[in-house]
């Protein structure tokens, strides 16, 4: 149920953007990368926290106070966010599929959003691998896994910083084209046996440069397509993102059991970089040169 309304949930949550910062493509990627800063923020409290509230309290009982704060953020998003008007419709943006039809016929949304469904896939098996990585490796400690998300979310706060601040230097989709690069290259380590600490060292390098390809990639993609349009694009995205997510969750446990520790990672780092080749290469066909001005809106 929790994933029925998750396309619709963040296409909303990022075409407000624009509308609140314009439609100038590093600063809407400034501010990807801000608000992507405050939600890793929780990526590092929430696990960390919930590993140690598990261990003392049980699932169940953290799982019902999870569900509650769903219902505290549904009543702040409905009471303090008065931002979003409608637009405009015009033909191209009429119909169910229309976001589809776009990315369709985009020579750069079209490519990315394929190598979007591999990213996501890769990126669900990696994640779902950590509890399990905790259980087998670990001596089934809730505690070990909930710092393993906690490591990668420290990094992706930095990184959100850091991408802020490179946006004024690099264009958007120069810096997602090399950011994806050097995330893709910590999780070959992964395949070494490591204790617990270095495996975090390793999620946490990890998340250190995926703002700086998330930031960017998300100001392309709510500035590209036409105003009318953005909604659906976003949520067609979203849909196809929806799509490998599922796959990679299903396949890691099997190769665990099958394959063996080692050889899932190396599996997992393979098809990761494989996307992340494959998202250079639409990054370098579409980049259209040296940054322009440096711009101050977001910077910190």
């Amino acid at each position: 149920m929790l994933g029925l309304f998750s396309a619709p949930y963040y296409a909303a949550q990022r075409t407000i953007i624009p509308e609140l910062y314009g439609s100038d493509e590093r600063v809407v990627s400034q501010a990807s990368a801000l608000f992507g800063g405050v939600t890793h923020l929780t990526l590092i409290v929430g696990p960390a926290l919930g590993g140690v509230l598990v261990a003392s309290f049980g699932a169940p009982a953290i799982l019902v106070v999870d569900a509650a704060t769903y219902v505290v953020a549904f009543v702040l998003v409905l009471t303090l966010v008065k931002a979003g008007r409608p637009v405009p419709q015009d033909e191209s943006s009429r119909g169910l599929l229309a976001g589809v039809r776009f990315l369709a016929r985009d020579r750069v949304l079209g490519p990315m959003t394929l190598t979007v469904i591999l990213l996501d896939a890769c990126g669900s098996a990696l994640f779902t691998s950590l509890p399990a990585l905790a259980f087998i490796r670990f001596h089934r400690e809730a505690q070990v896994a909930g710092w393993l998300f906690a490591s990668f979310g420290i990094g992706a706060l930095a990184g959100s910083v850091i991408a802020m601040k490179a946006l004024e230097r690099f264009t958007p989709l120069r810096l997602a084209g090399g950011s994806i690069v050097l995330a893709v290259l910590p999780l070959w380590v992964l395949v070494a046996t490591l204790p617990w600490e270095a495996v975090g060292a390793v999620l946490l390098a990890c998340g250190l440069f995926v703002p700086l390809v998330n930031a960017p990639a998300m100001g392309l993609l709510t500035t590209r397509p036409p105003a009318a349009l953005r909604a659906k694009v976003m949520t067609a995205l979203m849909t196809a993102s929806a799509l490998g997510g599922p796959a990679g969750r299903i396949v890691v446990g099997p190769l665990f059991e099958h394959w063996g520790i080692a050889a899932t990672y190396a599996t997992i780092a393979g098809a990761i970089t494989l996307a992340a080749v494959l998202f250079l290469l639409v990054t370098l066909r579409a980049d259209p040169g040296p940054a322009s001005a440096p711009v101050h809106d977001l910077a910190v």
